[in-house]
């Protein structure tokens, strides 16, 4: 008797678990967002968490051994057949849609994967791109398709698996494009719109090289405590960095100021960012004039999704935020401020951005004004950009002959390259009481980059690791002087 009221006991916790792990089945379906396919632009499903961090849309359902990468943003160790991943979408209108995958082959191509879509499958042969990053295996570009699904207004899934797949031929997936047929017309009539705006200045062509400096809120000074935003504003010597930027030869800077705080009286920027700061000093105005004087062009930088607050208020209020704050800071600049640069673009692709509105405001007091969106390497799936950021590429130090780049991502694209030079070729330093260590390359490799781009017109921007008084490593400081007299002369 007590055997079978054990056995009972255990069939009712058993039936107890499997309606507990059903119900939870049905509550993590229905966390999985859903993917609304837009019926006029390319609507792009991210594999990855990492452009999802304020909600909706997010990465893809993973089955198997495959796994996000560590940045969470594409999948790889595709090596089985067993693997799959799928999204639940939902579409506007129904109709018929083109497919693009946004991928790299890391090694070998040859890969066939399938992707099925409201009952109907095709097959898909993984190639391999040619492009930048060819020297870190590291080729994204976009895969246009010949398959035409039909697809039924409503919501579905679709669904992606390997049909011949191994650890010698495989592939990493960013992202799946879904085109409306109706839509291709004015698709097309917005990249001619864009090509026809886009700006080739020759001071940004002819320049050689550039520095670039990453002045963040948290920036560490040499010794003691971090000092008070609004302090270390005030405190910035302007004509001693302007100076030290002159003395090393560059002939524009980058400064990348990402964060919610802004070294100048922006209204409209102390509006949207209520956890940041603005200041009285215009440090802007006073670092752009003393460059100016010294025929050094000065970009200004910031992180895209920081300047609209993206991860707080959604696509929407960050577009509005975006072309209001860069409204204001045209018409205070003007020509003062010849280049924008927006890191983490790649952070957007999965939502109707409104590029266009975008770039007009970036060019608001000065229609020549160069501007770019960081994808990193990852495709660019906007024509409203100028140039290409290059970040991380320094081409083996061989020089860069292709002034526009003719393949792969950015393709059509002014040519640039872009990499830290120092302190172990870190980008910018945040540990207090620390000395920054030198040149991270030899001198005669940075030269010959820089003077062998230069002929072919395609700049070369230098990261310089600064603290928070704008200094850096003298002896980086001497290396770019021997690049000075080498490339300038």
């Amino acid at each position: 008797m007590k055997k079978i009221n054990l056995l009972m006991l255990l069939a009712f916790v058993f039936i107890g678990l499997s309606k507990s792990q059903a119900q939870n089945t049905i509550l993590e379906e229905h966390k999985i967002p859903v993917y609304e396919i837009l019926s006029n632009r390319t609507t792009y499903l991210v594999a990855g968490d990492r452009s999802a961090m304020s909600g909706n849309p997010s990465g893809a359902v993973i089955s198997g051994d495959m796994v996000i990468n560590n940045t969470k943003e594409w999948v790889e160790n595709w090596v089985s057949p067993k693997d799959s991943l799928y999204w639940k979408i939902n579409c506007e209108e129904s109709g018929k849609y083109k497919l693009s995958l946004l991928y790299r082959c890391e090694k070998d191509p040859g890969a066939e994967i399938s992707v099925a879509i409201d009952g109907e499958s095709y097959p898909i042969q993984v190639k391999k791109f040619k492009g930048m990053y060819d020297m870190y295996n590291h080729n994204w570009d976009i895969h246009e398709t010949e398959q035409i699904f039909n697809l039924s207004k409503g919501e579905t899934k679709l669904i992606v698996k390997a049909k011949d797949i191994s650890d010698k031929k495989t592939l990493h997936l960013f992202a799946i494009g879904l085109t409306p047929l109706s839509a291709i017309k004015s698709i097309k009539k917005e990249e001619k719109r864009a090509l026809k705006a886009r700006a080739n200045p020759e001071w940004f062509q002819n320049a050689g090289y550039g520095l670039m400096v990453h002045w963040f809120p948290e920036c560490a000074p040499r010794t003691g405590p971090l000092k008070p935003y609004k302090q270390a504003v005030n405190d910035f010597d302007v004509e001693w960095f302007a100076n030290r930027v002159q003395s090393s030869g560059a002939k524009y800077l980058i400064l990348n100021l990402a964060g919610q705080s802004f070294p100048a009286p922006i209204q409209s920027w102390g509006k949207h960012h209520p956890n940041g700061t603005i200041t009285q000093r215009d440090l802007i105005k006073e670092l752009a004039e003393a460059l100016h004087l010294r025929d050094v062009k000065f970009i200004l930088a910031q992180g895209l999704p920081e300047t609209g607050r993206f991860f707080q208020v959604g696509y929407k209020e960050h577009v509005k935020n975006f072309i209001e704050i860069f409204t204001e800071i045209g018409e205070r600049y003007g020509k003062l401020i010849d280049g924008l640069f927006f890191d983490g673009g790649r952070e957007l692709i999965p939502y109707p951005i409104d590029w266009e509105g975008m770039y007009k405001a970036g060019k608001v007091g000065n229609k020549d004004r160069i501007v770019s969106y960081n994808f990193w390497v990852l495709p660019i799936i906007t024509p409203w950009i100028d140039y290409f950021t290059g970040e991380g590429c320094n081409n083996q130090f061989a020089p860069i002959t292709d002034q526009f780049i003719p393949y792969g991502t950015g393709k059509g694209l002014q040519n640039h390259a872009m990499f830290p030079i120092d302190d172990g070729q870190r980008w910018w330093n945040k540990t207090l009481n620390y000395e920054m260590k030198g040149p991270s390359f030899e001198t005669e490799k940075l030269i010959t980059l820089i003077k062998g781009s230069k002929k072919s017109r395609v700049p070369i921007t230098l990261n310089v690791n600064v603290y928070q008084d704008g200094s850096w490593n003298d002896e980086t400081l001497e290396q770019l002087k021997e690049i000075k007299k080498a490339v300038n002369q």
